[in-house]
């Protein structure tokens, strides 16, 4: 009792702005013995006067509730506060009235004080202040509480105090709790885990939009209540309408209190400054009598519920891993079959098993060298192939005595070549292969009779950096091949296939070593981000659907992470399907090394490998931003989407353009560009850099489509404008002259390809500007889906100009566009029903949260990566295989297009 009359002598002479009163001043004590519970008492007082009501209650009378004190004084100043110690056994709690809880305005940058003139706080249990300590000590049934009024305004000054019990302050399972909260009437509740049960979840809703936060802390006392200490104690979010919380035995073995404190204002729960503006504006005059200050009050919900048990946890992680290990056993098992009926099913022959070339006679020599002339049935091991020119074609018009020297010949072994081959004796009646060596002329010299002619394949360490990555290096009569009306694969393959799979593998190193650079840290940043929110317990940092988060370890969301898993596992399986075609092909080329020069598509495996590689990394960095997703990091889950859209859109120009397809360095080039523009519009997407972006798309386009048009043989120097002015003149001229030819475009094909394709990104780049940016979209989503539907379009015009050119879609690759189309539509589905937006606020952001869908495990997002992981699995199976008609077909037979 002595250590409480100093209280109150002190606050009696101290008002709360620390002026001291007149120390003459009589203060008389005016004490209320034996107050009741839950009843009302009305007083003034003033400087002259302190107020003391003493309180006592059994604990066993209410083992589930706590106390809570409501003082409420409509007349107190802040510039003579009301002051109120509430002392009970083991602490003190203090306010004033009016409560001073600072407010902020025009986003953050002003400050302001608003005034609430009622306060209702909860006494921590007395039994709580033991909870850490080694030797507890037993508390006494009866429970005393003493509360002091007083203040330092020489004017009488009313109030009101009541002190009554919550009943509901224990938490039980499945229980739901319905309040009302206010910034001077905080709320906290209590939650024991039972014997059996280690994680569990908060699940919080709210009819309105006013900020709050909620806050999960061990049982300790005091209680961190308030709007300037409620983060500094274990963890928290900001939350307004729904938001998930994850709690765990083992960061909370005595069991937590639950606090939900609602903030003077919405700038930590909103994105938008209008926004902002507006509520402030709105609760700033609201201040009404009823309210006691201005008006926030806030209903909550919540409930206790169980997490996932471990047998489920188990369940769906390794029922994810054995899905896609499946496809793994698939592949062996079908492969294991295919082998097995190739060593025991005997095969028709054909090109590739023509029997050995027999000697033939030589005709007489020509251009001063050796020549020694047989026709396509010894196309299996006779050829030599020179490092310049491996072989030499020589039609009926260049050499007039070849159909007498071979016809015969020809006619022997057409039963054996493909249909396309020997219907085109018909066009070419006799087909000769000259080979010449070190150009010295020995028309006279024979060859052993019945020796084989050894094939000579090149040196391929003769080539350096410059065969392989300058266009230059291409035979001297280029321009003439590649300004033809109509072009075929051969006039755009006739650099060394030696050269162009080097020119190839560029696109997996350089991407090996990007994703190193790149990868490394990512990770290092994740894992910061992941400790520092252990560390600080701010939920506010990490973008997770709160409702569907599972931890493991150090990670709070483990499924996001680990569903990411089917795009590392299918991405290694296509560089397995692509290592496999490549070997059997290889084995073909030994056995006949005119293959590789004169019939199918190049078969050229680096982008592949390229493409299965940025799979694997997609997994790895989707994994990473998922560890902790944020608006900061978003373009760690983006960036290998974008290189996707690139390496598949130059795989299907290489195709039909290996000579002039681009290098490694410049695709990777476009690249890094590409991910600059992206991280720009996230950090920055205001109307100019909106203008900036849609002029770079528009010019970027246009540069495209002369490349494509005019296949590379363009210049953009400071003739250029000249030459487009002469090509108008000109064509306006002919127009003039009747020639109305002149409209008719060199190359209609790609002419119809180019509009469409300017067509519809000019209508993105409108889309972009007048929509988007007006409402501050998502920037990295828009730009990625440029990249997806430009590359939709080029492989559908791709599909389409080969069964226009009579080419067939063969099943297997069918096969794989009607799975894959199966596995886009619903990813698309669960891609757009999202679960949450990095590019809204923290709180905002969980009006997205839903819980698990699959396995109680797995909710939209996650299906999205299983789904488009097997879907982008298939769409590389559809690339690699949808030639496979032309294997045996002459390139100089295979449009271009």
């Amino acid at each position: 009792m002595l250590l409480f009359l100093l209280l109150v002598r002190l606050f009696g002479l101290t008002n709360g702005g620390g002026v001291d009163m007149d120390p003459s001043a009589n203060n008389s004590i005016i004490l209320i013995e034996n107050a009741n519970m839950s009843q009302q008492y009305s007083y003034s007082v003033n400087s002259t006067s302190i107020y003391m009501f003493k309180y006592h209650y059994r604990h066993s009378e209410m083992p589930a509730g706590a106390v809570r004190v409501y003082v409420e004084s409509q007349d107190s100043l802040s510039s003579r506060p009301v002051l109120v110690v509430v002392r009970h056994e083991k602490g003190v709690l203090s306010w004033q009235l009016p409560l001073l809880v600072q407010a902020s305005l025009d986003s953050g940058k002003t400050q302001i004080k608003e005034q609430y003139r009622s306060v209702n706080r909860t006494l921590c249990p007395v039994d709580d202040y033991d909870k850490f300590r080694t030797h507890r000590e037993i508390s006494p049934d009866l429970q005393y509480i003493t509360i002091s009024v007083s203040t330092s305004s020489t004017y009488d000054t009313d109030f009101k105090l009541i002190v009554y019990v919550q009943e509901d302050y224990q938490v039980e399972m499945n229980e739901t709790r319905e309040f009302d909260v206010t910034p001077s009437a905080p709320q906290y509740f209590q939650f024991k885990f039972p014997d059996d049960m280690s994680i569990a979840i908060i699940s919080m809703d709210s009819p309105d939009n006013l900020c709050m936060t909620m806050s999960v802390q061990n049982i300790s006392c005091p209680v961190s209540d308030l709007e300037q200490n409620v983060e500094l104690e274990g963890i928290w979010q900001t939350v307004d309408r729904k938001t998930g919380m994850t709690i765990r035995r083992d960061l909370f073995p005595s069991g937590l209190h639950i606090v939900f404190v609602v903030k003077p204002d919405d700038h930590d729960c909103t994105s938008s400054s209008s926004y902002l503006n507006m509520q402030s504006f709105h609760f700033r005059n609201s201040v009404s009598t009823a309210c006691h200050g201005p008006c926030r009050f806030k209903k909550v919900k919540f409930t206790i519920s169980e997490k996932i048990t471990y047998e489920e946890y188990l369940t769906a992680t390794f029922g994810a891993f054995a899905m896609f290990l499946g496809a793994y056993v698939i592949v062996i098992l079908v492969s294991c079959l295919i082998c097995v009926r190739k060593r025991r099913i005997p095969h028709e022959r054909s090109l590739f098993d023509v029997p050995p070339p027999q000697p033939v006679s030589r005709s007489r020599s020509r251009y001063g060298s050796i020549s020694s002339c047989s026709t396509i049935s010894s196309l299996s091991g006779q050829i030599p192939a020179d490092s310049k020119q491996d072989a030499v074609e020589v039609n009926q018009e260049t050499v007039p005595d070849a159909k007498e020297d071979g016809d015969h010949e020809v006619n022997q072994v057409n039963g054996h070549l493909p249909e396309d081959v020997a219907n085109s004796s018909e066009e070419r009646e006799e087909i000769e292969v000259c080979e010449t060596v070190d150009g010295i002329e020995n028309e006279g010299v024979d060859e052993p009779e019945g020796e084989q002619m050894e094939t000579v394949e090149p040196d391929v360490s003769v080539f350096d950096e410059a065969d392989y990555d300058l266009l230059r290096d291409a035979d001297f009569d280029k321009d003439v091949f590649r300004t033809k009306t109509f072009l075929f694969v051969s006039d755009l393959s006739r650099k060394h296939p030696s050269v162009l799979q080097r020119k190839a593998m560029m696109y997996q190193w350089n991407l090996l070593t990007v994703s190193i650079f790149y990868g490394l840290p990512v990770v290092q940043l994740v894992v910061t981000y992941q400790q520092v929110l252990h560390q600080t317990g701010n939920e506010d940092l990490c973008y997770y659907n709160f409702l569907c988060a599972h931890p493991f370890g150090l990670l709070s969301d483990f499924n996001h992470v680990f569903s990411n898993l089917g795009y590392v596992m299918l991405g290694g399986l296509f560089m397995v399907f692509v290592w496999r075609r490549d070997f059997i092909y290889q084995g073909i080329v030994d056995e006949n090394p005119r293959i590789a020069r004169m019939y199918g598509i190049p078969q050229h495996s680096g982008l592949f490998y390229a493409m299965g590689l940025a799979l694997v990394m997609e997994g790895l960095m989707s994994g990473c931003y998922h560890i902790c997703p944020n608006h900061s990091n978003f373009q760690f889950d983006t960036a290998f989407m974008y290189t996707i859209a690139i390496l598949c859109m130059l795989k299907i120009y290489q195709f039909r353009h290996p000579d002039i397809n681009a290098n490694a360095y410049t695709a990777f080039g476009v690249l890094a560009f590409v991910i600059l523009i992206g991280m720009l519009g996230v950090t920055n997407s205001s109307i100019p850099f909106w203008i900036f972006f849609t002029g770079c798309h528009v010019i970027t386009c246009l540069v495209v489509s002369i490349q494509v048009y005019y296949m590379g043989r363009w210049k953009a120097n400071a003739g250029i404008f000249k030459r487009i002015w002469l090509m108008m003149y000109n064509d306006c001229c002919s127009l003039f002259m009747g020639a109305w030819h002149a409209l008719k475009p060199t190359y209609p094909d790609r002419m119809v390809l180019l509009i469409i394709f300017n067509l519809i990104n000019w209508g993105l780049s409108v889309y972009g500007i007048m929509v988007m940016a007006q409402n501050e979209g998502d920037f990295a989503s828009f730009l990625l889906g440029v990249f997806i539907i430009n590359l939709l379009l080029y492989t559908a015009f791709y599909i389409l100009m080969k069964i226009r050119y009579g080419e067939r879609i063969c099943r297997q690759p069918l096969t794989y566009i009607l799975l894959a189309s199966l596995c886009w539509a619903p990813a698309m589905y669960f891609f757009l029903n999202k679960s949450t937006s990095w590019n809204m606020a923290a709180a905002q952001s969980r009006h997205y949260n839903q819980s698990c869908r699959l396995f109680h495990f797995y909710d939209n997002h996650d299906i999205w990566h299983f789904l488009s992981a097997a879907a982008l699995f298939l769409s590389f199976m559809v690339l690699l295989t949808i030639d496979d008609d032309l294997t045996e077909k002459p390139r100089d037979k295979i449009p271009v297009f």
